[in-house]
């Protein structure tokens, strides 16, 4: 049952890359992360209110406790790489989320994956550098793909979220255990409401103007982001942290397609191939 709620955070996921684009080109990085808190919230506050609120255990204070830092930084590193940089460029950066996640198990469940889960690491780095490879490659260089991660704004601010995210997905993981999966997701998207909304308002970003000129986008990229959330926690309540998270970050190949539709971004036979490898190893880390 694991694999299906992962999966709809997949392309729940998906349609936050997309709209998450649009709507921070629109407004702000910041009134867009604070919109998905938000609305997010009204989204899942009703469920709360029928499930009514669960045993809390300590633990979930501590995971609370480091969300203070990972939810607002996550949130305004991802609306700034979407903003900034093509799906098809900065979402694939995402692909080495897994990665640390499945290394950061060691700290949080003491277990590593096996040979088989090495081998679909190997297959997502190689995916990685096919998504980023140019026509021009031989004459820059066999490393300026893997240069232009830190030459693009956009895809290094991803990077950041995908090492934040897997540190999160192991405090989610810590926050569920201690609680529910609809408390601990309402709970980080109160936290979430009130840390960017502090933020923005203490760098003069927050504007009630343009999230009322955005609202239906706004609280459509909440709803996706709350089912998302919603459903990462309910596969992550009975799966293995890294296996759940490895499913949900298929939404690499969805957003790079949508991306290509919807925005008439570039997206190479090349790169279509180092999507899929990427795409395909992520199997191989849930197998």
């Amino acid at each position: 049952m694991w694999v299906i709620y992962a999966f709809i955070s997949a392309f729940s996921e998906t349609g936050k890359d997309v709209l998450g684009k649009s709507s921070a080109t629109k407004t702000n990085v910041l009134v867009t992360a604070f919109s998905v808190q938000f609305f997010g919230l009204l989204f899942l506050m009703p469920l709360l209110i029928l499930t009514g609120i669960p045993l809390i255990k300590p633990n979930f204070w501590i995971g609370l406790l480091l969300a203070i830092f990972t939810i607002p930084t996550s949130q305004i590193l991802y609306f700034r790489a979407v903003k900034l940089s093509p799906l098809s460029i900065s979402v694939p950066v995402l692909s080495i989320n897994p990665i640390f996640t499945a290394l950061l198990s060691w700290f949080f469940d003491k277990r590593l994956p096996d040979g088989l889960g090495w081998l679909g690491i190997i297959i997502i780095c190689i995916g990685l550098y096919l998504s980023r490879l140019e026509k021009d490659v031989l004459r820059q260089g066999i490393w300026s793909p893997l240069r232009s991660i830190f030459q693009d704004p956009g895809s290094l601010s991803m990077l950041g979220v995908a090492f934040i995210w897997s540190l999160g997905a192991h405090i989610s993981k810590m926050t569920v255990v201690a609680s529910s999966p609809i408390f601990a997701a309402v709970s980080f998207f109160i936290l979430g409401s009130i840390l960017l909304t502090l933020i923005g308002v203490f760098t003069r970003q927050f504007s009630l103007q343009l999230i009322q000129s955005q609202i239906g986008k706004l609280s459509l990229l909440g709803f996706f982001s709350g089912v998302s959330e919603l459903a990462m926690n309910c596969a992550m309540a009975i799966g293995f942290t890294p296996y759940v998270i490895s499913i949900k970050r298929s939404n690499i190949v969805w957003s790079s397609l949508l991306g290509k539709l919807l925005y008439q971004e570039k997206l190479s036979f090349i790169k279509l191939i180092g999507i899929m490898l990427m795409f395909s190893g992520i199997v191989l880390l849930l197998l």
